[in-house]
């Protein structure tokens, strides 16, 4: 799913989805969730770069990640949101979702997975001869 970005607004809105299984676990919590999280997308600001380049050098695990992806959706969800519910419904996230969302942050875009599949092919098809041309030379 893509977002379809206003400028000089915040956005589409973008639904995230919270599993049963993460309402279930914050139900268990007392903490009730919706069906869905609300996400306002928008173009990180230099600051923000700064400060999410400077975070995301010092993740170590995926939990860590799940941490600050948490962290910096709380900034581009609805006004209200529960930073809970953000980190319980990254519990059914995998690594790949986790790197677009961090990637939706700073772009204000959620990548569609096979456009971004097809530019990697690209940039590996344009490469590969240049590394296997050098690798021959020496």
């Amino acid at each position: 799913m893509a977002a379809e970005l206003i400028w000089g607004t915040a956005g589409k809105p973008t639904p995230y989805p919270v599993t049963a299984e993460a309402r279930a676990a914050l139900a268990a919590q007392g903490v009730e969730a919706p069906e869905e999280l609300t996400l306002y997308l928008r173009t990180a600001t230099g600051r923000e770069r700064k400060t999410f380049q400077g975070r995301v050098a010092s993740c170590r695990t995926t939990d860590d990640q799940r941490e600050l992806v948490a962290d910096l959706l709380l900034g581009r969800m609805a006004e209200g949101s529960d930073r809970r519910v953000i980190r319980e419904a990254l519990e059914d996230a995998d690594e790949v979702t986790l790197n677009q969302l961090m990637y939706a942050y700073v772009n204000g875009v959620i990548p569609d997975p096979k456009a971004l599949e097809k530019a990697v092919d690209g940039a590996l098809a344009r490469t590969t001869p240049r590394m296997l041309a050098a690798l021959a030379v020496s």
